[in-house]
């Protein structure tokens, strides 16, 4: 993935699914609301199914959700349910990610 345009900032969030696979999500840093940084950052080395859930980490589990049957919803966390789940970065083999501007990277994720 080579990006034209490397003024564009962007947050890496490495989702790990013990048992499973890591899961990278490379969002925009203008689509992360202050909220959503605020849970990025006290959620960075939590665990759903490890540490005590919190709304912080549901809600980042909602963001990342493929659809809405999964989510942990809320009234108040509801409106972040799939905003995230379009950044999920494939990996290709041989085929490597170039020229990204990341300025954060958070890491948390899920126990099975």
């Amino acid at each position: 993935m080579d990006k034209k345009d490397t003024t564009e900032s962007y947050s890496l969030l490495i989702w790990q699914q013990f048992g499973e696979e890591a899961i990278m999500y490379l969002i925009p840093n203008k689509d992360i609301s202050d909220e959503m940084r605020q849970y990025l950052i006290e959620t960075h080395g939590s665990y759903l199914n490890i540490d005590d859930s919190t709304e912080a980490l549901e809600t980042l589990n909602n963001a990342i959700s493929e659809n809405s049957d999964n989510c942990f919803s809320t009234e108040d966390n509801e409106k972040y349910n799939c905003i995230w789940h379009q950044y999920k970065l494939e990996i290709v083999k041989n085929n490597p990610f170039n020229n990204i501007n990341i300025t954060h990277v958070y890491e948390s994720g899920f126990a099975l």
